[in-house]
């Protein structure tokens, strides 16, 4: 009895929490598709994980950025704007393959910022997939 209790909590928690745990060197989430993680990376912002954030990054990004930089980066966005308190991908406007430049919506916790569109390309490496450029690595400078 304990045991299965024991058990249910677990996949409680794995189910709460939605962003799988990988076993790759370069991510936390093994996203099988760009949807999921950017995903992931919206559920993190809105908590101000940013280590988490950061794991997302495509390795040619995080060769670029580190993390100390990208963590500013959001700390200074947040002053601004707020947090997001809705993020989501509203359509695939490319697809290359290997390659997709997502949509994403974002409303932010300060009123006076309207609704968001903002564009993130997205890059498969191996068999799991990455934030790569735009508006989610750099905020206040990426494509709109």
């Amino acid at each position: 009895m304990c045991k299965r209790f024991i058990l249910i909590v677990i996949l409680i928690v794995i189910g709460i929490y939605g962003c799988k745990k990988g076993e790759s060197s370069n991510s936390i989430v093994n996203a099988s598709s760009p949807q999921e993680i950017v995903n992931c990376f919206c559920k993190w912002w809105k908590h101000a994980e940013y280590k988490k954030m950061y794991q997302t990054l495509s390795s040619e990004v995080k060769g670029n950025l580190s993390f100390e930089k990208f963590k500013e980066r959001y700390i200074s966005h947040t002053k601004i704007f707020g947090t997001p308190q809705t993020c989501f991908v509203v359509d695939i406007l490319q697809n290359t393959g290997h390659k997709k430049l997502l949509e994403i919506e974002v409303k932010y916790s300060n009123n006076r910022i309207p609704i968001m569109r903002k564009n993130n390309w997205c890059i498969k490496e191996g068999d799991f997939w990455y934030i790569e450029e735009g508006s989610l690595t750099n905020p206040q400078g990426g494509i709109f």
